[in-house]
């Protein structure tokens, strides 16, 4: 039985072996029944994982994109409900990678640092490191990679009125086969793989009242702090369908009448399968 890092109760236990890397080390794939945390147990490879940053990570300019789009309407539609005009308070994006999301925030007038231990941020020099009271944080493609999700909302995220982030949710007791493709073991960087259930128990042992976490589809969420981040982001996910809707007829539309078809999915394919 091994202790859960996400509800720190000892019921975990070994679901299968695993290899990781390019370098195949072995490793256990961890379920805890009492939360639903699905995990990569002791990831002591880390160091090898890193060596590649952004290895395979082929959607990382569309995501970065279609976020910094969805986070410019929630933050619009914030201003109407709080009938407020002026500027956001100061912002971080935290584990900001090269951070292409703060940049494309910047440049829409809005006012984000980024912190990552991990990477430089050149996008974002020299708004790195700053000091403010922030109020709004994100975190994309972060929560993943993480040990545990605790730990790092009490550490890095801490009192907010809006925490906005990203994660390929499981549906709840599920177990993906290995062949699931937000594993990416052949990369080793995904370590932990929540669902409903674990992210909300997540959150409640960090001390937040979860009754402000909100999702929209499986990958994006928010916790909301305040109200009026609560209904903003009720409003925006309208506002994002609709969008998608529109953008997606269209793109099929004209991608059928120039004859392109994107390469992001099958070169995040070939980049695994070069991996072995």
């Amino acid at each position: 039985m091994k202790k859960c890092p996400n509800c720190d109760s000892f019921g975990a236990y070994s679901v299968r072996e695993v290899a990781v890397t390019s370098c195949h080390i072995n490793a256990t794939l961890a379920h805890c029944p009492n939360c639903d945390y699905l995990y990569l147990a002791d990831p002591s490879w880390l160091g090898k994982a890193y060596q590649d940053e952004f290895y395979g990570d082929t959607g990382y300019v569309a995501r970065n994109i279609s976020i910094a789009s969805k986070t410019l309407a929630l933050f619009r539609i914030w201003k109407i409900v709080s009938a407020r005009t002026d500027s956001l308070p100061p912002a971080c994006d935290v584990g900001a990678g090269l951070d292409m999301y703060a940049r494309m925030m910047r440049d829409r007038g809005y006012n984000f640092c980024g912190v990552d231990e991990f990477a430089a941020m050149p996008l974002i020099k020299p708004f790195v490191g700053l000091e403010y009271d922030f109020r709004i944080k994100t975190a994309f493609e972060v929560v993943e990679h993480l040990p545990s999700l605790p730990v790092f909302l009490m550490e890095a995220v801490g009192d907010v009125d809006l925490f906005f982030f990203s994660t390929e949710l499981r549906s709840v007791g599920f177990i993906p086969d290995n062949d699931w493709w937000y594993y990416a073991f052949a990369v080793g960087q995904h370590i932990g793989f929540h669902s409903k259930k674990s992210l909300a128990i997540g959150f409640s042992r960090a001390g937040y009242d979860v009754k402000g976490l909100m999702s929209y589809g499986s990958t994006l969420h928010a916790l909301g702090v305040t109200k009026n981040w609560r209904v903003a982001f009720g409003i925006a996910k309208r506002i994002w369908r609709l969008q998608e809707g529109v953008n997606c007829a269209s793109d099929r539309l004209l991608s059928r009448l120039f004859g392109e078809s994107s390469f992001t999915f099958p070169d995040h394919l070939h980049a695994m399968k070069l991996l072995g």
